[in-house]
């Protein structure tokens, strides 16, 4: 289906894609970002922050085996959707 030439990946259409970011043999995988994926803006990135906390305390919650190294992971992640969401805030009351 893809022919490799120095690592570019070409595909359908004549799209080019790199070694990193390129189709994959799971397309439920393939996630769409970008103007294919709706609007990339802080809003859409803090709820994004905001579902992997969840899933990540929803695992946790299953099994507090590795909690004591995944807390910085998920106070990371935390963070970040505090931040985009003041960013969203921001950019709306401008």
């Amino acid at each position: 289906m893809s022919e490799t030439f120095s690592g570019v990946y070409r595909v359908a259409f004549g799209e080019k894609h790199n070694n990193l970011f390129r189709p994959g043999p799971s397309a439920p995988m393939n996630a769409c970002v970008g103007t294919n994926g709706g609007p990339a803006n802080f809003s859409r990135y803090a709820s994004g922050y905001f579902e992997a906390g969840a899933i990540l305390v929803r695992n946790l919650a299953g099994s507090s085996r590795d909690i004591d190294i995944l807390i910085y992971p998920l106070v990371f992640l935390y963070r970040h959707a505090i931040e985009a969401s003041l960013k969203h805030l921001g950019s709306r009351i401008k």
